[in-house]
């Protein structure tokens, strides 16, 4: 193998292994909640803050549409969910390597779509615990997942906004 392409491949193994990180936590801490939290429990870690608890998010982003059952509505939307994903992938594997924030970023957002959608397949919903809150302000219960592919998100839109390309990679060549 040419030097440059053994390189390159040793780039998107590094890429490829943060995904498969972010899957693993992912997958790990929700298979703690659901092992040492019963469902709808709670520990609280900064009283009028931060809590631990366990729920399953059967709908979409933030909760949206848990009331449309197992039926049509929820299979449109694990394909859609799993549509984008696939076209991230496609982006991601079109990205230079070198490309440090974008790679990044989609690896972290490649990592968490994955966590959720295994997530929803096997279990039929999402599981959530992670709770913020002050006052009567109550900020969605979320995962390690949502917090990474926001992270993911933020990162690369932050790059597109704060550096001089134009766009993150080619989608042609």
């Amino acid at each position: 193998m040419h030097k440059s392409n053994k390189s390159t491949s040793m780039k998107r193994l590094l890429w490829v292994s943060i995904i498969g990180d972010v899957f693993f936590i992912d997958i790990f801490t929700k298979l703690l909640i659901k092992r040492f939290i019963p469902f709808y429990g709670e520990v609280v870690l900064i009283p009028g803050f931060l809590s631990i608890t366990h729920l399953v998010n059967r709908g979409t982003v933030f909760g949206f549409f848990t009331n449309f059952g197992d039926g049509p509505f929820r299979f449109l939307f694990l394909l859609l969910s799993v549509l984008a994903l696939l076209f991230i992938i496609y982006v991601f594997f079109k990205t230079s390597p070198d490309e440090i924030i974008a790679n990044l970023s989609f690896s972290f957002i490649i990592g968490g779509a994955l966590g959720n959608i295994f997530d929803r397949i096997v279990n039929k919903g999402v599981t959530d615990f992670i709770d913020i809150y002050y006052g009567n302000f109550h900020w969605p219960t979320f995962n390690f997942a949502d917090t990474f592919i926001t992270i993911g998100a933020i990162l690369i839109i932050a790059e597109m906004i704060f550096t001089r390309k134009r766009r993150v990679c080619s989608l042609s060549s």
